[in-house]
């Protein structure tokens, strides 16, 4: 999988969660946002990760 690639699915998954005002050039802010609300630490992170 490519960078782009999983970029991609990263800006689709806020998307599929109702969240269809995620811009692409924000989606850095959004899942840094979504990680630090739900107080994730590097195996929940790269679980999400495998789970795209």
């Amino acid at each position: 999988m490519s960078n782009d690639e999983l970029e991609q699915l990263m800006w689709l998954q806020p998307v599929l969660d109702g969240d269809d005002r995620v811009r692409r050039q924000d989606l850095y802010t959004t899942q840094q946002e979504h990680f630090e609300k739900d107080k994730a630490g590097e195996a929940e992170i790269e679980a999400y990760i495998k789970e795209l």
